[in-house]
């Protein structure tokens, strides 16, 4: 196999246009471990700087003897350019909300939030810039809820602490008033893509 020149790094605008905040993961072929998270508010993008595959030649050689003499063939098969990450996407929700019942009226103590499974999607080998809409290639994909084997948790808790405070309570009053505090917080810290070879860069 005879691999092409390799290629600059691709821009990657991810943009979420679902009404609600959006957590991407983002994870490399065969390296689970070095997985991005990133959170997208809703209507807001991200912006990454990603690996792109330049694809490759199978050149194969055929020596043919014969009566007139030696000759030598080479035969070159093209290999397209591959796709080195897939992306899952899940919307945060909330889960529950902890109230304290020995305040008059009940005081909100406590909120948990939720990843609901929107889909995955391999992402397509690179151009120099792409645009991405991951809410609806993640739903287009008709995937909710599938896992890959192996996969590191997504998401864990979006703030709020653990404390059993009071009883639980789940209402829709409730929820639509912490919904609105979602929007607008930062994105995940990330993780260390490679130890010895980066992988993406992340442009804030």
């Amino acid at each position: 196999m005879r691999p092409r020149a390799p290629l600059s790094d691709g821009l990657v605008e991810l943009r979420n246009q679902h009404q609600r905040d959006l957590w991407v993961l983002i994870v490399p072929e065969g390296n689970e471990r070095a997985a991005v998270r990133l959170k997208i508010p809703r209507g807001e993008t991200r912006k990454l700087s990603l690996h792109r595959d330049a694809g490759a030649s199978i050149v194969e050689i055929h020596e043919v003897f014969s009566r007139t003499g030696y000759r030598r063939e080479e035969v070159a098969t093209q290999l397209p350019p591959r796709s080195l990450y897939d992306i899952s996407v899940y919307e945060v929700i909330v889960q529950s909300v902890a109230i304290d019942r020995t305040v008059p009226g009940g005081k909100i103590e406590d909120v948990q939030y939720a990843p609901k499974s929107l889909g995955w999607f391999e992402l397509p080998p690179l151009g120099e810039q792409t645009n991405i809409d991951v809410y609806e290639q993640a739903t287009a994909m008709k995937n909710t809820g599938v896992v890959k084997k192996d996969r590191p948790q997504a998401v864990g808790k979006v703030e709020g602490s653990s404390r059993p405070l009071g009883r639980i309570a789940e209402t829709s009053q409730v929820v639509s008033q912490y919904l609105a505090k979602l929007v607008g917080k930062s994105h995940l810290p990330i993780e260390s893509l490679d130890p010895h070879k980066q992988l993406a860069t992340i442009h804030q």
